[in-house]
């Protein structure tokens, strides 16, 4: 009898910063209908009113794909259509709660590999209250729901559970193409039995085959109801898209300085692809096994070496980075030094190239020079990041070799 209670009061103080996180983001849910109420400036996001628009007109029975600048799976704005005839911010709390079941999914691996209960909920917590996180949902971005299913991919794994891996993964990358780069590290965790990581297996095979029917079938939906505007605004567009707007990739000039709609800016477009591909090559052989830890470095390098890079975007190495903190000794003595210069300079580098964005968008000063430097400044910080992670990182294979149902814990 006291065991039970002792465990119903542990369970109620696990779920308290759930609780408190959930009211967090309610509050900032109703800030933000304030100040979109009162003020010429908006707290809603602007990407926001373009999934809200498509999810208008596919409640009148129309294509998404009809508003201009709407790049995203049709499946988004059918998923949103009760924000049209149930209330306006619905998108919002089907986000906001995302977030939540992404801290629940962090701590349920953490729990899987064996972190003891306590540190597992304060990791969990790094994303729970994650000013960025807070602020990217409640206004109305859907990446939780990508990191969400990547989450879920990386937790069915562990359960061995090979086939709703890879629908989840598959899944993931439908809404958002990116996380295609996590299936080769993938293809090398799940069968611990070869050596070479690139060995032909049958759960490999298996693995391959199910991710590509998963996202067949996904694509067959989308096609079949909206033809080939899906195919050029939902796919090709990130294969060939040259934005030259200012952002913290510093291709941002290169593209600027390339006249438009001309074959250099298009080959740059693709050119940017390189560093990229060789990275995450590279990343998937020698930390395959590793799994969390590999997905974390990819997306990180991924974001920082992608030609359009906005701050929405570090949320997705944002629900990553809690499962690879108890395996880091990075921020224990002797090691917090460096920790706290790599923090320092993150920061540091965002807060350079707000200031100068801001001369360059709201003053009208011409220092494009200055913003691309300092997105240069941010490219070596997150260089940085990489480089002391995978040093003080202590590597905790996800499967024992010959064992793929049992997991290395990280404590072994």
């Amino acid at each position: 009898m006291r065991a039970q209670v002792f465990k119903t009061v542990a369970d109620a103080l696990h779920l308290r910063p759930f609780a408190a996180a959930a009211g967090l983001r309610l509050v900032l849910l109703t800030y933000g209908a304030w100040q979109d109420a009162y003020f010429e400036v908006k707290y809603t996001d602007l990407d926001y009113s373009v999934f809200t628009d498509g999810a208008e007109l596919v409640s009148m029975g129309r294509c998404p794909f009809e508003r201009a600048t709407y790049r995203y799976t049709p499946l988004l704005a059918l998923l949103l259509t009760p924000s049209i005839w149930l209330h306006d911010t619905f998108g919002k709390l089907v986000f906001s709660g995302a977030d939540i079941a992404v801290g629940a999914q962090v701590r349920a691996i953490l729990l899987h590999r064996r972190v003891p209960p306590g540190l597992a909920m304060r990791c969990a917590c790094v994303w729970l209250f994650n000013p960025l996180v807070l602020n990217v949902s409640t206004r109305g971005n859907f990446e939780s729901l990508v990191v969400l299913l990547v989450l879920g991919s990386l937790l069915a794994l562990l359960s061995t559970r090979l086939w709703l891996a890879s629908a989840l993964l598959a899944a993931s990358a439908h809404l958002k193409p990116f996380t295609v780069i996590y299936l080769p590290a993938y293809l090398v965790c799940i069968d611990a039995e070869f050596a070479d990581g690139v060995a032909v297996s049958r759960r490999r095979v298996g693995f391959g085959m199910s991710f590509a029917i998963c996202s067949g079938v996904l694509g067959a939906i989308s096609y079949a109801w909206c033809g080939m505007p899906y195919v050029h605004e939902s796919l090709l567009h990130h294969i060939t898209r040259a934005d030259a707007k200012h952002n913290f990739s510093p291709y941002f000039y290169c593209l600027y300085l390339a006249p438009p709609h001309t074959l250099l800016r298009r080959t740059l477009a693709i050119v940017a692809f390189v560093p990229q591909v060789l990275l995450l090559g590279l990343l998937s052989f020698f930390f395959g096994r590793d799994l969390p830890f590999c997905v974390f470095l990819q997306t990180l390098c991924f974001v920082s070496f992608n030609k359009v890079c906005t701050a929405q975007y570090f949320v997705w190495y944002l629900a990553l980075l809690p499962l690879v903190l108890p395996s880091s000794s990075l921020f224990f003595r002797p090691q917090v030094q460096a920790a706290i210069g790599c923090v320092t300079a993150w920061v540091g580098a965002i807060v350079l190239w707000l200031g100068w964005a801001h001369q360059l968008e709201f003053r009208g000063h011409q220092c494009f020079v200055y913003v691309w430097l300092s997105s240069l400044f941010f490219l070596a910080a997150n260089v940085a990041v990489v480089c002391n992670a995978i040093r003080y990182h202590s590597p905790a294979p996800l499967f024992r070799a010959g064992r793929l149902a049992r997991q290395q814990c990280f404590y072994a």
